[in-house]
C-alpha cells in the first residue's frame, strides 16, 4: 500500500522495457496504483503503441536493442525515422 498517492483519474502508462521479468513487474506495480498499462518490448514497438494510444505517461528503458529509448522517445519528430516507418501518424508524442 501506498500512503500518500492521490491520482486525479485513471492515467494510461506505457512501460516500455525488453526484459520481460522487469516490464512485467512494473506493469504489475503500476496495474496496482489503479493506472491502465500498455507494454512494449522494442523501441519501435513503443513508438507504434505511443502513436495508437496516446498515454499520459511513458516509461522508458533507454538500453533497449534496435533503436534506443531515446531515438525512440525524439522518432516522431526526427524525418529519417518517417522515411523507413510506415505506421501510424507523423507525430504522436
Amino acid at each position: 500500500m501506498l500512503i500518500g498517492y492521490k491520482m486525479a483519474g485513471k492515467k494510461k502508462i506505457l512501460i516500455v522495457e525488453n526484459n520481460e521479468d522487469c516490464r512485467e513487474l512494473l506493469a504489475i506495480l503500476v496495474k496496482r496504483l489503479g493506472s491502465e498499462v500498455v507494454e512494449a518490448a522494442t523501441g519501435l514497438a513503443a513508438v507504434d503503441q505511443g502513436c495508437a494510444t496516446h498515454p499520459d505517461l511513458i516509461l522508458m528503458d533507454l538500453g533497449l536493442p534496435g533503436i534506443t529509448g531515446d531515438e525512440a522517445t525524439g522518432a516522431p519528430e526526427s524525418e529519417s525515422f518517417h522515411q523507413g516507418h510506415t505506421g501510424g501518424d507523423q507525430y504522436c508524442f
